[in-house]
């Protein structure tokens, strides 16, 4: 930042290539800035992963899922950058998304007594 500073203190003296050096260094300094991110979108979304009951999900979703929560989590701790904060929300939204129930007999038993108590008749075709 200093040789810019002066560059810019003695503009009579410059050289085109010192300008255009320059210019590169602002841009490259600008593009790892992070811009004050909004977590709390971040903060909700591991809220609602964590109330997700585990158990009752197949293994591989549960395993992504686990893994897009830790990601999520050390973004929310530590943000590296407005792109892997987006990536990370979009990463645990789809675990979220992807969650697959672990089949249980139980809960076809309770079902199909569910549809077998209802009346025909009340019902259009």
């Amino acid at each position: 930042m200093k040789d810019i500073e002066n560059l810019l203190s003695h503009p009579e003296v410059v050289k085109q290539s010192e300008v255009n050096r320059a210019c590169e260094e602002l841009k490259k300094a600008i593009q790892q800035l992070i811009v004050n991110p909004n977590l709390s979108s971040l903060k909700a979304l591991i809220e609602k992963a964590e109330k997700i009951d585990l158990t009752l999900y197949q293994e591989e979703e549960r395993i992504e899922l686990e893994e897009a929560l830790k990601v999520a989590k050390e973004q929310l701790e530590n943000p590296t950058s407005e792109q892997a904060i987006k990536e990370a929300m979009d990463r645990l939204e789809a675990a979220i998304n992807n969650t697959k129930l672990i089949p249980s007999k139980s809960v076809l038993s309770e079902l199909i007594d569910k549809v077998s108590g209802l009346n025909k008749e009340e019902y259009t075709e």
